[in-house]
């Protein structure tokens, strides 16, 4: 089962990957293939989507596997249609193929480092072996069953939903729901969300064209950071988002600064939007609790 977790996560980052390819695809931005930022723009997608379904209270198991194979299907078709012309250059020989790829040994070497680090979480915390039972059973984990029984996050008019969260990290939590028992929910953040937020950290280093040398002490603090994970709630999925907002205002500034520049980058300013509406989606307090942010809350404090 473990295993298999781990092959189930693959996917679903996948899935969200594909979502984001399916609303950029016919846009002008930059950076349409980067896997990491396509990544959380998938997901801060997939979170407007569960918004959605539940207001028409249809977030039923079949919806969320619905939304998981389309995304599945629209990662596919990219897949295809980004490896076919490698393919066809590695095998005519193209040096510019070639001397790309030599040109990419410290971005391996990150990836690798992240791969380890991961690797070693989901192996060392999936399954759970106990839950917060002030937080976790009362509050986080029934709303997960109830939206999957129900259709709807919505509960009793004395719920809290709303002063701690809106849900959004419940709606994903349904995704890990479908096909695993509760002791592998955890995995959602501490396994799925630091991945991404790792492969974020090592997609800006390149933007900026840092060596990799510098990426790497970048990643290095990321990893070394405890995040005090007490609870189910979203702490690695804070950073990822607020990485890829960053991400995202980069990319408008880069438009806001054409000398050609006329019309409104309504784009941009969309991909932006939507990711900050999904990072507010999250618990409230992982903005405070997030590993990125976490040592300017501290330094503030004291």
């Amino acid at each position: 089962m473990k295993y298999l977790s781990i092959v189930a996560y693959t996917l679903l980052l996948s899935a969200c990957y594909g979502w984001g390819y399916a609303l950029v695809k016919w846009t002008d931005i930059r950076d349409k293939d980067n896997f990491a930022f396509l990544s959380v723009v998938g997901i801060a997608c997939l979170i407007f989507l569960g918004g959605v379904l539940n207001l028409v209270r249809l977030a039923y198991p079949v919806a969320l596997m619905i939304l998981f194979l389309s995304g599945l299907a629209f990662s596919a078709i990219h897949l295809m249609a980004y490896v076919k012309p490698w393919i066809t250059a590695w095998r005519a020989g193209s040096s510019s193929i070639q001397e790309k790829m030599q040109c990419m040994p410290g971005h391996f070497l990150l990836i690798g480092m992240l791969l380890i680090v991961v690797g070693f979480y989901a192996f060392t915390l999936l399954p759970v072996a106990g839950f917060n039972r002030g937080d976790d059973f009362y509050t986080y984990i029934p709303r997960t069953f109830r939206m999957l029984q129900t259709g709807t996050l919505a509960g009793s008019p004395y719920d809290i939903l709303g002063t701690d969260s809106f849900g959004a990290h419940a709606f994903l939590q349904g995704f890990v729901l479908l096909g695993f028992p509760i002791e592998y929910l955890q995995g959602l953040d501490a396994v799925f969300s630091f991945a991404l937020a790792g492969l974020l950290l090592i997609a800006l280093g390149k933007r900026f064209n840092l060596n990799w040398i510098y990426t790497a002490f970048a990643l290095l603090g990321f990893i070394v950071i405890n995040p005090q994970s007490v609870n189910v709630s979203p702490i690695y999925l804070g950073s990822a988002f607020i990485l890829g907002i960053i991400f995202a205002s980069c990319q408008l500034l880069d438009e806001l600064k054409k000398s050609d520049h006329e019309a409104t980058p309504i784009i941009q300013i969309g991909i932006l939007g939507l990711l900050i509406a999904g990072l507010l989606g999250l618990k409230i307090h992982s903005l405070c609790l997030s590993p990125l942010i976490s040592p300017c809350c501290s330094a503030v404090r004291y």
